[in-house]
């Protein structure tokens, strides 16, 4: 399952197979996620790292779910600190893996398990808007940066 504001973002999830693709910002996102998954997820990636993002992953989590920040926006996240025993859940933050997770990740690729990522090169001249188009939440994919 993926929520993402972007349509263009959820329609690339969709082609990479997400079996369900939500618009976050839609009224109702959050009880669909709960009603999809059976009562919250079990986990919650959090790409954008931003407060709202946040707080709609940790808000779609069941009962001993963990929520992974990997995006740096910033911001905070007010939690209710009684759902944290109460629900037993996990906050966590990922800012690189192991190099043994590497390694485990890039046999999946091998084996073709993983779908590749939309790629985008751009002139290096252009850095600063390739990182306002980042910023903006424009990109779809990656962007390489060429000389």
């Amino acid at each position: 399952m993926v929520a993402d504001i972007d349509a263009a973002k959820r329609a690339a999830a969709e082609d990479a197979g997400a079996d369900h693709v939500i618009d976050n910002s839609a009224p109702g996102a959050l009880d669909q996620v709960i009603e999809l998954s059976g009562g919250g997820v079990a986990a919650a990636l959090d790409f954008v790292g931003a407060p709202a993002t946040s707080k709609f992953g940790f808000d779609s989590l069941r009962k001993g779910a963990t929520l992974v920040v990997v995006g740096l926006y910033g911001g905070k996240l007010p939690v209710p600190l009684p759902l944290m025993p109460q629900k037993a859940l996990t906050v966590r933050g990922s800012y690189v893996g192991t190099l043994a997770e590497m390694q485990a990740l890039m046999e999946l690729v091998r084996a073709g398990r993983v779908p590749p990522l939309p790629v985008h090169a751009r002139p290096l001249d252009e850095a600063e808007q390739a990182l306002g188009d980042l910023a903006s939440g424009r990109v779809v994919g990656r962007y390489v940066l060429k000389p």
